[in-house]
């Protein structure tokens, strides 16, 4: 029989006495309390129609959620052996903001993390433009610098205006992407295609598509702005591909009160043997414990299955704006894995939901390896669902957005 999150949180618990409900708890309340405060932060910033506002809201939070769950399984390393008494797990009080892993040889000890910024990816993004309007430049060749670091690039782009097929907005931005693309592996550009309510006196139901251009570097910190700039004709200035919505930043954290700062949003103690992943700037320190043993490993499973299921909970709650290939995805990732996943005890419901029966309760002591190979093997659990979350914030969170005439508002103003 599938359980609830409370029911599965109360069983997994049972089958340790080591284990504490309150440790649990508290990562189901940070989890909601970091959603909160997100909604907060957006809502204060914004002040456009409240049914766009709310659904902009909702995906921002989807965009945080899914970056700290793929983060979650992404860094969690199952400990190494059959000796369970030479494991070391690194536990921490806030798992929405800060995630670690412990060596086998790390030292058992705590740690105060305080993160003051995220490192952050420059990001340009250009004009929003109707998809299938034909472009407003003229026909010609357009030549533009792309400098990235140290290096530049002169970058040629065609416009076809005549003929059967004139080039639409859409198809100028997809020339840039490619040519883009094609010279500079730091970089990536991509076309983002969407749709908008169309006001109109004779319907309230239009709709169009819009497109757009983003570049961004791949890797985080300021090491290696880029910057675009006309030389023959003005295609960089007219659809403002130039425009920075986020500059390239290192992260800077303390560590037990020394100051350090990070090209990525990594860090690490111990001589390497303990590392960390920043999620979230903090208001409070958060401890870093690591243990000693296999119960802090049952644990750490513990929090990432209950961390699963409320996400699938609040896609469920939010279900009307999203397409139905979004839970679709995560589903098939799931059926993958259950021939491994009912070998320790575990199963899922219709909806996803993670369940144990009885043999979940011996799986760690009685099979360590088992349980290693079901959850971060090669087709483990863990593996194949940081996988498919990878692919969602790759991929932009506005792609999974249900369409305006299911959602009742606009997808992008």
């Amino acid at each position: 029989m599938s359980l609830s999150i409370y029911s599965l949180n109360t069983y997994l618990l049972g089958f340790s006495s080591q284990l504490s409900a309150a440790y649990t708890s508290s990562s189901i309340k940070q989890n909601g309390d970091l959603a909160s405060q997100a909604s907060e932060t957006i809502t204060s910033r914004r002040s456009a129609n409240p049914l766009e506002q709310d659904l902009q809201a909702v995906l921002s939070i989807f965009s945080d959620k899914t970056r700290i769950l793929h983060e979650s399984f992404h860094s969690f390393k199952f400990p190494e052996g059959d000796l369970p008494n030479h494991y070391r797990t690194a536990t921490v009080s806030d798992p929405g903001r800060l995630t670690a892993q412990a060596a086998l040889d790390a030292t058992p000890t705590n740690y105060l993390m305080e993160i003051d910024r995220l490192a952050a990816t420059q990001t340009n993004r250009s004009s929003l433009l109707a998809s299938n309007e034909i472009t407003d430049l003229d026909e010609g060749t357009y030549t533009f610098t792309l400098t990235a670091g140290d290096t530049s690039h002169s970058l040629e782009v065609d416009i076809n205006k005549s003929g059967l097929q004139p080039d639409t907005n859409k198809d100028v931005l997809k020339k840039l992407e490619r040519r883009i693309n094609q010279v500079d592996d730091s970089l990536e550009a991509f076309v983002t295609e969407t749709q908008r309510k169309v006001y109109s006196t004779l319907s309230d139901n239009l709709t169009e598509k819009v497109v757009y251009l983003t570049i961004r570097n791949k890797n985080t910190g300021s090491s290696t702005p880029f910057s675009l700039e006309d030389e023959t004709g003005t295609i960089v200035d007219t659809l403002k591909v130039n425009h920075v919505t986020q500059s390239g930043q290192p992260a800077q954290y303390r560590l037990n009160s020394s100051l350090f700062t990070a090209e990525a949003n990594t860090g690490a103690a111990d001589s390497g043997k303990l590392t960390f992943g920043f999620l979230d700037t903090t208001q409070e320190p958060v401890m870093t414990t690591v243990k000693v043993g296999l119960t802090p490993a049952e644990g750490r499973v513990v929090d990432l299955l209950l961390a699963f299921n409320g996400y699938l909970n609040w896609l469920d709650e939010k279900s009307r704006y999203f397409k139905p290939s979004l839970k679709i995805g995560i589903l098939e990732e799931m059926n993958a894995a259950e021939r491994t996943l009912q070998g320790i005890g575990l199963g899922f419901d219709e909806n996803g939901l993670i369940s144990a029966n009885s043999k979940f309760t011996n799986a760690f002591e009685g099979n360590v390896s088992q349980v290693r190979e079901a959850l971060t093997g090669e087709k483990g659990f863990f593996t194949l669902m940081a996988t498919r979350l990878e692919e969602i914030i790759d991929n932009g969170v506005q792609n999974y957005a249900a369409s305006p005439e299911e959602t009742g508002v606009d997808l992008l103003v």
